[in-house]
């Protein structure tokens, strides 16, 4: 689940104990749409680590390859997407925002030089490499618990300090970027800030695109050519996913979720919901609901 951040205005994930902004989580292509997840950005920084069969990564414009036991590291504030041609295929990812590591390094520490070079996008580890058979064995021993145990928070600790100091020493960019691609660059973040902020309000194409200073015209075909759908299709995916993670995580009624997630009327929320992950919101719910008794 990702938030607007108001104090810097933009995306961050959901952590568990906001005061430790860490988070470990498993990630399967099984209940996923098209077996393919939603492009997105946020401020954190994303440690991957494929388990099965290859999976590819698109950051930016690049498609990443990973085969089984690489790790990708994504730098902060990049819009990437991942798919599967395998639906049983699945990941590791672990998350920390780069401001769990100030009171550890000192402000001028080249880490966060690193993850504002807007160039240096992301660095692959091959399952073979130095960095990764490092990286690997503390990834194993984290999980989604690890947060509310002290001896897993300093495990958790370690692994992004490790992530940090070998991104520091992955090889420098050169970014060969223009002003123009910069500016349509932060056009789409923009518009996906904007979708993440209000998307129980009503929103038009108008308002999306007014949020991000650019024309009708130019706001589809900038979210065309970088996050690979439409504004208003997104806008429906992002809604259908935030209310599967409610009927899973939260007591609220149906009808509650489907208005607080912009769906009005609760007939069209389910028969959209259902064309998107073949269930009835009904049927998630209870299926949710006896996967935490057999847990």
């Amino acid at each position: 689940m990702l938030f607007f951040n108001q104090d810097s205005r933009g995306l961050r994930v959901t952590y568990p104990d906001p005061a430790f902004p860490v988070i470990c989580r498993l990630v399967t292509f099984s209940g996923i749409a098209d077996n393919c997840r939603q492009t997105c950005w946020h401020e954190d920084v994303v440690l991957i680590q494929n388990l099965t069969k290859p999976l590819v990564f698109r950051v930016y414009t690049d498609d990443v390859v990973l085969e089984a036991g690489d790790i990708l590291l994504v730098n902060s504030a990049q819009l990437h997407s991942c798919r599967s041609d395998d639906p049983a295929g699945c990941f590791r990812a672990f998350l920390f925002h780069p401001e769990l590591l100030r009171g550890l390094l000192e402000s001028d520490h080249p880490f966060y030089r690193r993850i504002e070079d807007r160039g240096l996008r992301f660095v692959r580890w091959p399952a073979c490499s130095r960095q990764a058979q490092i990286l690997r064995p503390l990834l194993e021993c984290v999980d989604e618990q690890g947060t509310a145990d002290a001896a897993r928070r300093l495990e958790m600790i370690s692994l992004a300090c490790l992530s940090a100091a070998f991104f520091c020493d992955a090889p420098a960019s050169v970014s060969t970027a223009t002003h123009r691609e910069r500016r349509d660059e932060d056009a789409v973040h923009a518009m996906l800030a904007c979708l993440v902020r209000s998307y129980g309000e009503k929103l038009s194409l108008d308002l999306i695109a007014e949020e991000a200073g650019v024309s009708r015209s130019k706001c589809c075909k900038l979210f065309g050519a970088l996050v690979g759908t439409t504004p208003m299709d997104y806008l429906s995916s992002l809604r259908l996913g935030i209310a599967a993670w409610m009927l899973s995580h939260t007591d609220l009624s149906i009808r509650v979720i489907a208005q607080r997630c912009g769906f009005p009327e609760q007939s069209y929320f389910t028969r959209l919901f259902k064309a998107r992950y073949h269930c009835t919101p009904g049927r998630c719910r209870k299926s949710a609901d006896e996967s935490k008794k057999t847990a």
